[in-house]
């Protein structure tokens, strides 16, 4: 970790005599993501900047230079959808890929409800970048808007279709495969027939029944003037990838 960041503070030399002030979000409730992103935000604060971290997981122990703001409802929700994983191991691949989307919407809900995020919206904090994990959850874009600060994407899960949408990357669907089908990376004439099948799916339901549930969050929790939500998930500073 200690050579990733410090690769990372060549990306955006910050002197740390003069700390920046960077807000952090992940949420999701994998501790495997948050320890990626928790990892990189211990190391950032070690070279002076004030972070502000958005998780629904803190740590044990204070962190200098660290706050956290706890997402404990984002936490609970998970947990409660773990109770039922055997039933949705169970389910079918169209059921399943709904299921992800019907639960970020829940899950960025509940991000900006908490109240502790309120305040943060509400209070005159200004912050020098955002750093925020998508997978998904776009109305939490609102963030870099509402506080005129540049936000760099991070996916904890590699490249996938929700960030190279982010930033323009291809994405044939002759060798790019749909992460729910589990498929090899050589894929056969029928795995690609499938790859392509789920996948028109998934952007007719992406973009019919789930994203402008997205939008309804964004316009309800960020204040205008602002953009619409389409135009601000074609601006995005970077995406950093694990």
């Amino acid at each position: 970790v200690k050579y990733e960041i410090d690769n990372f503070g060549y990306c955006f030399p910050f002197e740390p005599s003069n700390g920046s002030r960077i807000l952090a979000i992940f949420p999701s409730s994998s501790k495997s993501h948050y320890f990626v992103g928790v990892s990189l935000m211990k190391g950032l604060a070690e070279k002076g900047h004030d972070i502000t971290l958005i998780a629904p997981f803190k740590e044990k122990h204070p962190i200098t230079n660290l706050k956290t703001i706890h997402l404990k409802e984002v936490f609970d929700y998970y947990e409660a959808i773990k109770k039922n994983a055997l039933n949705l191991r169970n389910i079918g691949i169209l059921q399943k890929s709904t299921h992800i989307f019907d639960y970020k919407v829940v899950e960025t809900r509940l991000i900006l409800e908490n109240k502790n995020v309120q305040k943060l919206l509400d209070s005159a904090q200004e912050f020098d970048l955002i750093i925020c994990e998508i997978k998904m959850s776009e109305a939490l874009l609102g963030f870099g808007q509402h506080f005129k600060t540049p936000i760099i994407a991070m996916s904890a899960s590699g490249t996938n279709k929700w960030t190279n949408y982010l930033v323009g990357n291809p994405s044939p669907l002759s060798y790019v495969r749909n992460t729910l089908l589990g498929f090899s990376s050589d894929m056969s004439f029928s795995d690609r027939a499938w790859n392509v099948a789920i996948t028109t799916f998934e952007e007719i339901y992406y973009n019919f029944f789930y994203f402008h549930k997205q939008v309804s969050l964004y316009n309800k929790f960020f204040k205008d003037p602002k953009p619409a939500l389409e135009d601000i998930c074609k601006n995005v500073s970077l995406v950093l990838l694990t």
